[in-house]
């Protein structure tokens, strides 16, 4: 079978405090984009795995390598398959990609062997992989993210349309980002207040510039460049714009396609770009012939 898994975005993310295990706790609003990953598996006599990409890992460091032994190992006995990843998302881009092909490879294993995970178990395997995961395993595309990241609600879009996301190459530390983060202390000391605004008071109401990123002011200290990106998506006529996770892709909102189309004639010089629809459409198993 074949698997589209979706790259995402983050509208508003709020970090609070350090947690005992090292992570921070996390409220953001994440939806899918419609930029995928491709996963094709099939039953096969032996495990194998491999991709298209020169600057990712095809052994035991590879995340979908990963979820694959995961899974056999809660099992208990070993599930052959050829998995082949033909990868679309930028690497280090902070959209989601690596979670994305994860949660595919659980989801395409799950089906393939009929093995009757639902997708709350699954997504239980797929945190130990990594926090965003549980997100694209339960979401249907748009949800509230607490926890890590991994306390996922689903709840209706909070905008449809058009997403315009430039990716510069620059690869931003997650480790680093948080790090300065902890080192202001308005962010440390901060409450977290993103939920009871989604819940309590609709952004539509008042418009998505409600929401913040507390990663966009540390990290455009920084990095100006990317800073610049943000302020030409917005005088390009996009309605929200932010880093995505810590970055360092930077997106814009756009009500059409028209506009988001326009928007990528000005913005040549960035090495990836890409204007898709937000929330991506559902994607479905494709039987492979």
């Amino acid at each position: 079978m074949t698997i589209q898994a979706p790259a995402k975005i983050n509208i508003g993310l709020e970090a609070g405090g350090l947690r005992p295990d090292g992570y921070h706790e996390i409220c953001t609003f994440m939806q899918t984009a419609a930029c995928f990953d491709e996963i094709h598996i099939s039953i096969a006599d032996k495990f194998s795995f491999s991709h298209d990409r020169a600057d990712l890992p095809s052994d035991e460091n590879n995340i979908c390598v990963k979820a694959y032994r995961k899974l056999t190992g809660l099992i208990g006995q070993e599930l052959p398959v050829s998995m082949e990843l033909i990868k679309r998302i930028p690497i280090g881009a902070g959209m989601g990609g690596g979670s994305s092909d994860a949660a595919a490879a659980l989801k395409g294993i799950n089906e393939l062997y009929h093995l009757n995970f639902n997708d709350e178990e699954l997504a239980s395997i797929g945190v130990e992989l990594g926090a965003d995961v549980p997100f694209f395993i339960i979401s249907k595309g748009s949800a509230l993210c607490e926890g890590i990241g991994e306390k996922v609600t689903a709840m209706e879009s909070l905008f449809a349309g058009w997403v315009v996301i430039v990716f510069t190459g620059l690869l931003i530390s997650t480790e680093w980002a948080y790090r300065k983060l902890d080192e202001n202390l308005t962010f440390r000391l901060k409450n977290i207040n993103l939920k009871d605004y989604l819940l309590k008071c609709f952004p539509a109401l008042k418009g998505l510039n409600e929401l913040k990123n507390d990663f966009d002011e540390v990290v455009f200290q920084y990095y100006r460049d990317l800073e610049k990106i943000k302020v030409q998506l917005v005088r390009l006529g996009a309605s929200y714009s932010s880093l995505t996770g810590s970055g360092s892709a930077v997106y814009g909102l756009f009500a059409s396609e028209e506009k988001a189309l326009e928007a990528l004639v000005h913005l040549k010089e960035y090495p990836f770009k890409i204007a898709v629809r937000t929330p991506a459409p559902p994607v479905p198993f494709v039987a492979s012939d």
